[in-house]
């Protein structure tokens, strides 16, 4: 399907019903992508983070946003995807692409590479009815793009998306014809529609957007059966990592992310899965993590949050979840990713390698006898 999107090239500048065919796809290979782009973003980070820190004020792109969440992707994306780094003369982006993907899988290298490939707004918004496509029209030149959004239809910010608004964003090709990726974050310049807001409202959207396609992105981490904590971990945002560290109980003296990790899962180590499961977690989060202990440590998540409240937002750190999944997984007990069962993908609930040991001895004593 991949081939056939990469051939197709309309030359309509419009929304054709062959567009509206090949969402599903589109989806798909944005769904592709993200596990490639945070694999990407731990390497820079585990990498070139003191040099990120040496160059972020470089960031050609607005970054002011009144929140250190937004405009810390905002700088970070720019430097992992367009910095050329004087200590190695590429992109980490490139560099990355070189090292891991480019020999195994070069169709999706020539992908991931097309990010270096910006445009920068401001852009007007010409169509946006048949969502996820949209078509921006740059402003400078007049020039029309078949452009994607990765938020999904029901967290669609309508006031951001309306025929004639005018957005600050910057896209990439995601194919190689027709289709390109919004990038970055996506602010509103002037709003021509019949839709106002006033600077707070816009501020709120964004941010509601950014978490809910973070939380979209890290819930989508493929995993097996014997996945560790150590692994999900190495993969988790900072403010997951800072949810889980104040909820174990350490007290934040501004260590840096793996020394956090590596307190974390010493914890484990030292009787903290013990601690919680006798002194912390009530009798149906208990029986949440019963139900996974018998069905071999997983089980798909919609048949687990049809018995135990899920509520969770991205915040962990400044809104700890206080559903009975939420908690679980604030401390370290549940991470939920994708899981191949049979032949697709499944979002699924699992208890990490490390914690087995002490759940299985706390179900097989005194529990429920």
């Amino acid at each position: 399907m991949s081939d056939k999107i990469d051939g197709y090239s309309a030359d309509s500048e419009h929304i054709t019903e062959e567009d509206v065919k090949y969402i599903p796809a589109i989806k798909k290979l944005i769904d592709e992508n993200i596990n490639y782009i945070q694999n990407i973003y731990n390497y820079a980070y585990d990498n070139y983070y003191p040099e990120f820190l040496k160059h972020k004020n470089e960031c050609p792109y607005y970054t002011k946003f009144g929140n250190k969440n937004l405009s810390y992707k905002q700088a970070f994306s720019w430097f992992m995807n367009e910095k050329v780094l004087p200590s190695t003369g590429k992109t980490i982006l490139e560099e990355y692409v070189e090292k891991n993907i480019k020999k195994i899988k070069p169709e999706v290298a020539g992908r991931l590479l097309f990010m270096k490939d910006i445009i920068e707004g401001p852009f007007k918004v010409v169509d946006a009815s048949h969502y996820p496509f949209i078509v921006l029209e740059k402003q400078k030149t007049g020039k029309k793009y078949i452009s994607v959004s990765k938020i999904p239809s029901q967290s669609n910010p309508d006031n951001l998306y309306v025929r004639n608004n005018l957005i600050d964003a910057r896209i990439y090709p995601i194919t190689k014809n027709r289709y390109y990726m919004i990038d970055g974050i996506v602010s509103l310049r002037s709003n021509m529609a019949k839709y106002k807001m006033n600077s707070d409202k816009m501020a709120e959207m964004i941010i509601n957007a950014y978490a809910g396609q973070q939380m979209r992105m890290y819930e989508s981490i493929v995993l097996n059966n014997d996945a560790t904590l150590k692994f999900i971990l190495n993969k988790y945002p900072e403010e997951w990592i800072d949810g889980i560290y104040h909820a174990l109980g350490f007290r934040d003296r501004g260590e840096a992310k793996n020394v956090k990790k590596t307190f974390i899962l010493s914890s484990f180590s030292k009787g903290k899965a013990e601690d919680l499961l006798n002194n912390k977690f009530t009798k149906k989060q208990l029986n949440a993590l019963k139900v996974l202990y018998e069905n071999s440590w997983a089980v798909k998540y919609g048949k687990l949050k049809r018995t135990f409240s899920s509520d969770t937002e991205y915040w962990w750190s400044k809104k700890p979840p206080k559903s009975d999944i939420g908690i679980l997984r604030l401390h370290g007990f549940i991470i939920i990713g994708k899981m191949f069962d049979g032949n697709k993908y499944y979002k699924s609930a699992l208890i990490p390698l490390e914690l087995r040991h002490a759940i299985k001895k706390f179900f097989e004593s005194e529990y429920d006898k």
